[in-house]
């Protein structure tokens, strides 16, 4: 089987970035959260929209799944991604 390593930043400042095998890949630098602007305590949806009508769906299997207490540097990012191959 073959594997994507996947991860996503996001910080006020920089917004969104999304990291595809250890390597950048886009952002954005508004870095929409959800669609519940105002809301601190917004749902995480992971896999689809956020817009209330779940009907795009991922496909596949997530392993390993992390969340970290802050944005990992583009270096750690890297370091991550050699350390899983």
């Amino acid at each position: 089987p073959y594997w994507t390593h996947v991860l996503f930043t996001w910080t006020q400042t920089e917004g969104l970035k999304v990291y595809i095998n250890g390597t950048f890949s886009v952002g954005a630098p508004i870095g929409n959260v959800s669609h519940n602007y105002g809301d601190p305590y917004a749902d995480l949806v992971i896999g689809t929209g956020n817009t209330g009508n779940y009907n795009h769906y991922a496909t596949g299997a997530f392993d390993e799944f992390v969340i970290w207490e802050r944005a990992l540097s583009p270096q750690d990012i890297w370091m991550y991604y050699k350390a899983a191959i």
